[in-house]
């Protein structure tokens, strides 16, 4: 979900602001940049494989929602729990919408741990708790959009406990 240690193009999320100015309605939600290259990609793996089942993980939020002003470091400000769990709701409307239905999500790459050069987040358990529990959980239920939150990430050796 938006750029990674991985991005060859630079940080992006699907609601990128200037400097200064926020979203908090996510007028300006969009995955044209997936569009271009993951969203084909991800079809054509599909068609091939009709049974692969799809995991969205984020590694930042956008910097506006963030208290570093930065997809780099910084936490979620919590006057933006809501429009993070908006944001999820809309990632998953618009990969269905695609024909892409987002089988599980992770509320966060590497929770504990929080990346020097490129986007990352710390998210303590309890903060991932309040984020599913208020947040999240009532967010992407009330959008019918139903799926799994394995709260891992790629940490598998160190599960968060929710």
């Amino acid at each position: 979900m938006g750029a990674s240690d991985f991005s060859s193009i630079g940080n992006y999320s699907y609601d990128d602001m200037p400097p200064g100015q926020t979203d908090p309605n996510l007028n300006n939600f969009n995955i044209n940049h997936d569009l271009q290259c993951i969203v084909p990609l991800l079809k054509q793996i599909k068609t091939i494989n009709p049974a692969l089942k799809i995991m969205a993980n984020p590694w930042s939020p956008p910097g506006w929602m963030k208290t570093s002003n930065s997809m780099i470091g910084g936490s979620l400000r919590s006057e933006y729990r809501t429009a993070w769990a908006n944001y999820f709701v809309k990632f998953v409307q618009a990969y269905t919408a695609q024909g892409l239905p987002i089988d599980y999500i992770s509320m966060q790459n590497e929770p504990l741990y929080v990346p020097p050069g490129y986007p990352g987040m710390g998210m303590s358990a309890s903060e991932q708790a309040t984020l599913l529990a208020n947040y999240l959980g009532p967010g992407v239920y009330s959008s019918r959009d139903f799926v799994q939150d394995t709260g891992l990430g790629p940490q598998l050796d160190q599960p968060v406990s929710l």
